[in-house]
Formats: structure tokens, C-alpha cells, sequence
């Protein structure tokens, strides 16, 4: 039988056309989808990208504007404390609302709503808008900010944009942007930082330290050579990674140019962006000591001295403490006076020191209590040595003073134009009060068990001579603000020069203070730790110098794990919690030492920081480059934002406002 086939060609052509034009058609259509999405990412891109630019405009606008808003305009200081005006809250809001008409009819058509919240107080609220947006502020986060008694204030910037070309579809993105203004000084806004341009000044890194935070330079030299020095003092050098900086580079010139444009100057080659930081104020140291002296002093009923820092200060307040303490005094307290007092006074220097003709109070066979003051016309040794020991009014003491407790001993004000020595061998030495020292203050300790025995001293103190503070393999607590006309030194024990064993730091003081010292500042083998959500802060007229931290201790784990290069929770090495400023030079050193500063390091003229990273168990062998590699650097500065919304009143406020861009989210 023989078949037509003509028609199975006709088919089979068909079919194949058919099977190609759905294929094409598919072709097409999958070009045509892709085509779309990327124009939809691309737009998506540019739109976030627009609307960040926006927000950073926004934040460009108020921090010019904040110079229009004079701070002393607003406060009245008459009553001792801070009081705000109700002006200033609207001042501040007309700004803010200036702000937002600064932007550009090109971008005001990509923008659906922007609001300004203020997040300051114990209510959220509204205070600028441009097409308000925001129905519901229960999501955003008061921060109890006593606005009547403090400038700072906390606002949210939210952004929500749309898409102009309908066509494409509707496309939104959410900007929210936490900026705060602060009246605290500008160093207080960064981890690290020098202002100096001189030669032979600003911010030097060598080696890999890891800066967290903020950087301001006005000068920068990068190098990848840690400097150290031997116990013999002689100085060697170690090649190791570049610094990392987790943060911006702020400048107030454009030094700083040759040194972002090569990003093997950095470490990973993580280049930081480089911003302008036109609004940085510098202190003015002197009139701060002074402004702070005359606080403290106005408390305790002592004219401050007239004089600036220096000897005149020192010999004007050991007269003024003669006038305004003796010549008010009705009487002398009776006490015994001794020809000769050989008891242990002092810890550190492990002698006996032997006074002549002193008065001597001892708590030998009974508890010892002093309802009224006790004013004595030369050397005063307090001693518990069997029983404690109650000063329920002013200790005035014209020569020197020695506290000396075996058992508990407690004080109030204290007022001595000589030199003060708080020595604590067990129980508790409790000046609860303010302590005004013509001469040198030494505070000793000893006491096993702090939180029932040691230290503690919960009134502001001026010292016309040096203060020092020495916690042997205890802690000293500190809980208000000093002022120091001399050197500062804060001395704890030195187990690898005694050939001691210690786990970690055991040698600690407990800050809540602002402290401002005329002359030198030394801190070694101690560490400072923070009391109730506060800190140190430390603001020094001369050099800054702190050595043997946490030495030959190390992280662990020791290797990097998160972008921050920040290690994780840590029993051993605990946080120094303190911001160091220093009106002069500082140079600190993490190779044999290990630094971890949960707070800002600044020097005025010129800041050198060394640091290796990874382990380093001795001196004398230190890791290679290649295995510092990827470890943690042994000198990190963590910069705390908490300080900025502290109301330190023992800190100078500046003329205006500063601004802190805090977190950018895009939703």
C-alpha cells in the first residue's frame, strides 16, 4: 500500500515553527522581565542613594544652623545649677523647621513625607514635617532627657521617599537617621583625635591599633612600625598590619588627602571616609579649672583662689582655708597630743614613719565619735586601731593630716592646709563630704573585701599640691569631681617587677568623675572601671602618660570575629571606662600592654599610639607580621555615645550645640 506523506511535512514545519515562537515569545518576554527589574533595582538604588543624600543634606543644614543658636542666650547659672529657658525648646524647633525648606524642588519630588522627631524627653513628639507622615510615634524611643536642666537634645530624622516615574511601579524606601545635639565639648565626639597641625604633632598610628569609632586629625602619619621600650629603656621597633579605623575621619583641613588616597595606609585596606568638621570647639582649659574650683569651692564655704594654676593657686588656698576655717572656728577640740607617734603611716612606702609632736586620736579600747567639728593647730594622726572612729561634722586641720583605719572610720567635710594621707589597712574609710588640701593628697589601700571594707570617697575634692592614688590588689572608689593644682598619678602594684602572680588587673578605682589636673597625669599597672552608667573623665593641662595595662595579658579568644574587630565579653580584661584629654602630648604603647578603652583618647598637640596585634605572652618574643594577621589589636578605643547624652555639669558647655550622627537605617 502505498502513503500520501505530503502532509506530515506541513505539519512537522508547523510544529517546529510553533515550538520556536513559543520559545522566542519566551525569550522575549524573560528579556523584557529582566529588562524591568533591573530598571526597577536601578531605580531602587538611585532612590536610596538620592534620599541618603537627602538626610545628609538635611544634617549639613542643621549643623550650620546651630551656630545661630548662642547657649548662654538661654541659661541662667545664678542658683548654682543649670536652668534652661522655655525659649530655647522653640528657638530650637524654628531652626530645625529652617532646615527642611533648604531642600532642593528637584529632590522635594522624590520625597512623599519627612519628618523631625524629638526623641528628648519623656514624650515623642513631632516638632518639623514636610507632609507628615508619621501616625504613630509609639515605636520611636524617649529618652528621659530633663530638658529644663540640660541642652541635650535626641531627633530622629524620617524620610520616606516614592518613586516619580509611576510607570515603573511604586517603589518607597524608609530613611531614619538619629543625630544628637550635645553642649558637651567636641573631643568628647570622637575615639581619638589631635587638632595640632605643628610640626612634630597631631596623630601619629604605628603599628595596627583598632579605632572604633570617630577619628579627628588635623594631621596624620600612619606607620607600620610599633615602637616599644625594654625594662633596660632602651627602644626597639616591630613591623606589623596598618590601623583599622570602624569609623569616619573627620578634619578640619584637607591635610589629610595624601593619606585616604592610599588604602595600603589602612588596615584590609578598609579605607575610612574622610568628612569636614567645621564646628570643632576647643576648651579653654584654664577658665574650666578655674570655673570648676569655684564650684567646689562655693559648696564648702572657701573663697576659690584668685590665682591660675600654678604656685599662687596653691598658696592662696592653703590662706584662704586659715581665714575662712580658723578664724570662724569658736574653739579648739581637746586632743591629746603625742611626743612622739611611730605608727605604720603608709602602705606603699612600707616604712614607719615617725612624727614629732603631733596630736593623736586612737580607737585603741572603745569607738571614738565627734558630734561637733575638730579643729587642730598642727599634725593630726586618726587612727582606728581597735574600734571605729565618727566625724559627724567638719575635720579642720592646720598642718598634716593622717587617716589610718584598722576598723571603719568616717568623715565629712575635711579642710587641711597641709598634706592628707588616707591610708587603709582593713575596714571601711569613708569621707562622705568634700576634702580641701592646701597640699599633696595620697590615697592608700590595702583592704581585702570592697564591698564591705576600702575606700570610698563620695565628696568633690581640690588639692593645692599632687594627688595620688594607690589600690594594692584592692579598689578604690571615687564618686565626684576633682580638681588637682599639681600631677595626677593613679599607681597600682607591679606583679612582674615583684615577681607576683596575678590572673588579671586586681589593682582597680572605680570613677563617676570629671577630673581636671593642672600639671602631669601617670597611670600604670591599674585599671579604671565605671560607676553607676558613668565614667572617667579626665581632663589634663600637661602630658598624659599611661603604661602597663593588662601586660603580657591577652584576648581570648584572640582571633577577629566580627567587622569591628572588637572582642567578644571578656572576664579577664575589662574596659579602662574614660575619656583622656589632655591640653598637651600623650603617647601610649599596646605591646607588652594590652589597652581596651570603652570611652576617647584626645591630645590638643600630639597624640602616638603603638600597637601589634595578636598574642604576647613576653617581650622579648613578639608575633611576626603574618600571625598578626586577622587577631585582635592589643590597643582598642571603643568610643562610648552614651557620654553625649550624660548631663555633666562638671564639664564646660560650649557656646552652641554640637551634632552626633548616630545610626542610619534604611527600611
Amino acid at each position: 500500500m502505498i502513503n500520501n506523506q505530503k502532509g506530515n511535512a506541513l505539519i512537522t514545519v508547523m510544529l517546529i515553527s510553533l515550538v520556536f515562537t513559543a520559545l522566542g515569545l519566551a525569550i522575549v518576554s524573560t528579556t523584557i522581565s529582566g529588562t524591568k527589574r533591573l530598571e526597577n533595582r536601578k531605580t531602587d538604588i538611585n532612590l536610596s542613594y538620592n534620599s541618603v543624600k537627602v538626610v545628609e543634606e538635611i544634617t549639613t543644614n542643621i549643623t550650620k544652623s546651630l551656630d545661630s543658636i548662642n547657649l548662654k542666650s538661654f541659661m541662667d547659672r545664678s542658683s548654682g545649677e543649670l536652668t534652661i529657658y522655655s525659649s530655647f525648646g522653640p528657638a530650637l524647633e524654628n531652626m530645625l523647621h529652617d532646615s527642611l525648606n533648604t531642600i532642593s524642588a528637584n529632590d522635594r519630588e522624590k520625597i512623599e513625607c519627612l519628618s523631625i522627631v524629638d526623641e528628648s524627653g519623656d514624650t515623642v513628639k513631632e516638632v518639623a514635617s514636610s507632609n507628615i507622615c508619621i501616625d504613630d510615634l509609639s515605636r520611636f524611643k524617649p529618652y528621659h532627657i530633663k530638658t529644663d536642666q540640660d541642652f541635650t537634645r535626641v531627633f530622629e530624622i524620617v524620610l520616606i521617599t516614592k518613586n516619580p516615574n509611576q510607570q515603573q511601579g511604586k517603589i518607597t524606601r524608609t530613611i531614619r537617621k538619629r543625630i544628637i545635639l550635645s553642649p558637651l565639648p567636641s573631643f568628647l565626639k570622637y575615639a581619638v583625635g589631635s587638632t595640632s597641625t605643628d610640626e612634630d604633632s597631631g596623630l601619629f598610628l604605628n603599628g595596627s591599633p583598632n579605632l572604633n569609632g570617630n577619628v579627628y586629625g588635623n594631621k596624620l602619619t600612619i606607620n607600620e612600625d610599633a615602637k616599644y621600650q625594654l625594662r633596660d629603656t632602651s627602644w626597639k621597633t616591630k613591623e606589623t598590619p596598618m590601623p583599622s579605623i570602624v569609623g569616619d575621619l573627620y578634619s578640619s583641613t584637607a591635610n589629610l588627602l595624601p593619606v585616604i588616597k592610599n588604602e595600603n595606609n589602612f588596615y584590609k585596606k578598609d579605607v575610612p571616609a574622610l568628612k569636614h568638621d567645621s564646628q570643632f570647639v576647643d576648651i579653654n582649659f584654664a577658665e574650666s579649672f578655674k570655673e570648676q574650683t569655684n564650684k567646689i569651692a562655693a559648696k564648702t564655704g572657701i573663697f576659690p583662689p584668685s590665682s591660675a594654676i600654678g604656685s599662687a593657686f596653691k598658696e592662696e588656698l592653703i590662706n584662704n582655708i586659715k581665714v575662712q576655717k580658723f578664724s570662724n572656728t569658736p574653739g579648739m577640740t581637746e586632743i591629746n597630743k603625742e611626743d612622739v607617734i611611730n605608727k605604720p603611716l603608709s602602705i606603699v612606702e612600707k616604712g614607719e614613719n615617725t612624727l614629732i609632736d603631733s596630736y593623736m586620736i586612737e580607737s585603741g579600747t572603745a569607738p571614738i565619735n565627734y558630734p561637733d567639728s575638730v579643729t587642730i593647730n598642727g599634725d593630726l594622726v586618726v587612727m582606728s586601731s581597735g574600734n571605729s572612729i565618727n566625724f559627724g561634722d567638719d575635720l579642720v586641720v592646720d598642718g598634716d593630716l593622717y587617716v589610718v583605719s584598722y576598723k571603719n572610720i568616717s568623715l565629712k567635710n575635711i579642710f587641711v592646709t597641709g598634706d592628707i594621707h588616707l591610708i587603709n589597712f582593713d575596714g571601711k574609710l569613708l569621707v562622705n563630704d568634700s576634702i580641701i588640701c592646701g597640699g599633696t593628697l595620697a590615697v592608700e589601700s590595702n583592704a581585702a573585701y570592697q564591698t564591705s571594707n576600702g575606700i570610698e570617697l563620695n565628696g568633690d575634692i581640690i588639692t593645692g599640691g599632687n594627688l595620688s592614688l594607690y589600690p594594692i590588689d584592692t579598689t578604690i572608689k571615687v564618686n565626684k569631681n576633682i580638681v588637682i593644682n599639681g600631677a595626677f598619678t593613679i599607681l597600682g602594684n607591679d606583679e612582674l617587677a615583684q615577681e607576683t602572680e596575678a590572673l588579671n588587673e586586681n589593682d582597680e578605682v572605680i570613677f563617676s568623675s570629671v577630673v581636671y589636673v593642672g600639671g602631669t597625669t601617670s597611670i600604670s599597672n591599674v585599671n579604671i572601671l565605671g560607676a553607676e552608667n558613668r565614667e572617667l573623665i579626665l581632663l589634663g593641662n600637661k602630658d598624659l602618660m599611661i603604661t602597663r595595662i593588662n601586660e603580657f595579658q591577652n584576648f581570648d579568644p584572640l582571633a577577629e570575629k566580627n567587622k569591628e574587630y572588637l572582642p567578644e565579653i571578656d572576664n579577664t580584661i575589662k574596659p579602662l571606662k574614660a575619656f583622656f584629654y589632655t591640653e598637651a602630648n600623650a603617647e601610649l604603647y599596646g605591646v607588652g600592654s594590652l589597652f581596651y578603652i570603652d570611652g576617647g583618647l584626645f591630645a590638643k598637640k600630639r597624640l602616638e599610639i603603638n600597637a601589634i596585634r595578636g598574642e604576647v605572652k613576653n617581650i622579648n618574643n613578639l608575633p611576626s607580621r603574618l600571625f598578626q594577621e586577622d587577631k585582635l589589636s592589643r590597643f582598642i578605643v571603643h568610643f562610648n555615645d552614651e557620654v553625649l547624652l550624660q548631663k555633666i555639669d562638671a564639664l564646660p558647655i560650649v557656646e552652641h550645640l554640637q551634632i552626633y550622627s548616630d545610626e542610619l537605617i534604611i527600611e
